[in-house]
């Protein structure tokens, strides 16, 4: 596990990296390790690890998505990108996994790409946010059915992912609106560039800095800034093009190592340097290049020139921003998922529930039990496959919700119930919420005014949130987690029921725990 100069110079999305090409970002993990004089750690094991049940982790392995079990094919391949945003290049495509015990392979391994440090060919691997540093002109299409399923048709992303063809089954009765196609939003931040996109992809692998940040949220930022005159009084050394690789380059080098003024100021992350430049101007000036996908004409929307969310993080399946294609109820949903949680909660609880779930919800989102229920699910979902890392993609299995328990079982040896194991979940999440409010005072105020912003800028259809019909949601929301809906903190009676009293006496002597 190593770092690069972004983590030794401390800046504040340096990621660590393992020579598997699984990165830890988004947090700054690497600043962390630069702070601490640490370059990186490796190690040899002279252990064995056998799971305690083989046979049945073997079932399991077979069972798990119904993987196609196919060899992973090496073959040709001359774009990179989604439709709208394809950059024609020439490269050959190799299949890996985000984890060595997936059994989907779906990741993008790039192969025999050019390298901009070297003169040879270089291997990266590559998926999801990387696809946008090729081509950023529309967002990412969608449909009802990525998140809400039916028994019949649940196909995997993973296996969309992997290039093998998702087989449908049209007997559906709801396979029509599942399937639908919902058109993205027109963005224009920038052309399809194939050498451009492997730039900055190498960049970012290279420096050890979050390709999120970069490619969702600074090089947008300089796009629609631009573009809007927000910089004509700015000199940056260099004049903004985010269509030019030297210009790329020539801004990741000065944040990376501190270099001049706008440098350093970049380096303590998007938020805190928008912040610094005054957040009216350098954040919410409206960008008028966005146009909706799904309505007629495709009118215009409005988009504030940064896509910052909660907590210092930039908008991910939220309704607007980066994928926006998704539906008010997905987008509430993920919302209050955000909502209580640090950073971007989407890499292991992008909200999957039933189809006939969403039936129940959609006329009337901000009264429904339904989807309350349904956000509280994904988020135990969520501490599962944080603590026992399982899939994202694979979990929840809707139709399977004991999977995770077996797997529990099947690795440790160790008896779990699924009842017990969303008991731990339930547990690590109230655990969480206790550091929120003991370290950085949260509440009902915070964590609602963190989001409602977001939520006020159009949806591709148009729509915004309803502040007393999302606040009527989250009072449904505390309720059911048994928190109090005027403070959001737990009830005495919630922490001992998951056998936390001592947490609940530490909240007391605090002051924080409601009557």
């Amino acid at each position: 596990m190593v770092i690069g100069p972004a983590g030794e110079h401390l800046v504040r999305n340096a990621s660590i990296t393992t020579s598997n090409d699984n990165v830890m970002a988004k947090s700054g993990f690497g600043a962390v390790w630069g702070s601490k004089n640490l370059k990186a750690i490796t190690c040899h094991g002279t252990g064995v690890v056998i799971a305690a049940d083989i046979d049945k982790v073997f079932q399991l392995r077979m069972t798990m998505g119904s993987p196609y079990m196919r060899p992973s094919p090496v073959r040709e391949q001359d774009r990179q990108g989604l439709p709208g945003n394809d950059a024609k290049g020439h490269w050959v495509r190799g299949n890996v996994a985000c984890s060595h015990g997936c059994n989907q392979h779906c990741n993008c391994l790039m192969m025999d790409t050019d390298s901009y440090f070297t003169d040879d060919k270089i291997n990266h691997v590559e998926k999801c946010v990387s696809i946008f540093a090729y081509g950023f002109a529309t967002d990412v299409p969608n449909s009802i059915g990525a998140n809400w399923m039916t028994h019949q048709n649940h196909v995997l992303p993973c296996k969309m992912l992997s290039g093998e063809p998702p087989v449908p089954d049209p007997t559906d009765p709801y396979f029509e609106e599942m399937t639908a196609p919902i058109m993205p939003d027109r963005l224009d931040f920038w052309k399809p560039d194939f050498e451009k996109g492997n730039l900055i992809n190498e960049l970012c692998n290279e420096y050890g800095m979050d390709k999120w940040d970069v490619t969702i949220w600074l090089l947008p930022w300089l796009s629609m800034g631009q573009k809007e005159g927000v910089f004509d009084d700015i000199d940056f050394g260099m004049e903004i093009d985010v269509e030019s690789s030297d210009f790329v380059a020539y801004m990741l080098d000065q944040i990376v190592y501190r270099k001049g003024y706008y440098g350093n100021l970049l380096a303590e992350g998007m938020a805190r340097a928008i912040r610094t430049l005054g957040k009216e101007k350098f954040g919410d000036t409206i960008y008028h290049g966005r146009r909706s996908g799904v309505l007629p004409g495709n009118p215009s929307l409005d988009l504030p020139i940064s896509l910052e969310t909660a907590w210092g993080h930039s908008f991910h399946w939220q309704g607007r921003g980066y994928e926006a294609t998704i539906t008010k109820p997905t987008w509430l949903a993920s919302t209050i998922e955000l909502m209580t949680s640090s950073r971007d909660m989407q890499t292991v609880e992008h909200h999957h529930d039933t189809y006939e779930n969403y039936l129940k919800i959609k006329d009337d989102p901000y009264n429904s039990q339904t989807l309350v229920d349904s956000i509280i699910m994904n988020e135990n979902k969520g501490e599962m496959k944080d603590s026992v890392t399982c899939c994202e993609w694979q979990s929840p299995d809707l139709w399977w919700t004991s999977m995770e328990a077996e797997m529990y079982e099947a690795a440790t040896g160790y008896p779990m119930s699924e009842e017990e194991l969303n008991e731990s979940a339930v547990r690590s999440k109230l655990l969480y919420r206790a550091i929120l409010i003991r370290n950085f005072g949260r509440d009902r105020k915070m964590e609602v005014e963190a989001v409602w912003p977001g939520i006020c800028i159009p949806d591709p259809w148009g729509e915004t949130a309803d502040w007393d019909g999302f606040n009527h949601l989250v009072d449904m929301y505390y309720e059911t987690r048994g928190w109090d809906k005027k403070t959001a903190w737990p009830y005495r009676d919630t922490w001992e029921k998951y056998g936390l009293k001592d947490v609940a006496d530490e909240m007391e002597k605090l002051g924080k725990l409601p009557g």
